[in-house]
């Protein structure tokens, strides 16, 4: 995972976010939470976007006091999803829209990825069954 301060350095345009706290907090607290990184690929598998795994998240971690329907966020947050999903080995698919993300309230849109399998990502989930005893 980049670090925040990397990440806001990679695109020009995400500068701005740089001493954003509730940015730094969605990118490093939510995108990068574990399960629902894996609930995002889950999501990629059945054909739907990977935003579908934090929107609940995000929309209820901004209400009251960072203003969602701010454009420039809501794309610098896909960056955040597609950082994380690209660690995973997952791409954009081209023009792959998801145009419902149930319970959304400012995200009406989002990117679908798929599993690049040319190359062998930086990180890879790992799932297992094991016994409590």
């Amino acid at each position: 995972m980049l670090a925040f301060d990397q990440f806001v350095k990679s695109f020009s345009t995400l500068n701005v976010l740089a001493d954003n706290k509730d940015a730094q907090y969605i990118y490093e607290n939510i995108i990068f939470k574990e399960d629902l990184r894996i609930l995002a690929v889950d999501c990629s598998e059945d054909g739907k976007a990977a935003l579908r795994a934090y929107v609940k998240d995000i929309e209820a971690y901004c209400e009251g006091k960072v203003d969602l329907s701010n454009e420039f966020l809501r794309q610098s947050i896909g960056r955040m999803v597609s950082e994380s999903m690209n660690l995973l080995g997952y791409k954009k698919i081209q023009d792959a829209v998801d145009r419902e993300l149930p319970g959304a309230k400012f995200f009406k849109t989002a990117s679908i990825y798929a599993l690049d399998t040319s190359e062998t990502p930086p990180q890879k989930i790992i799932r297992c069954i094991v016994d409590n005893y």
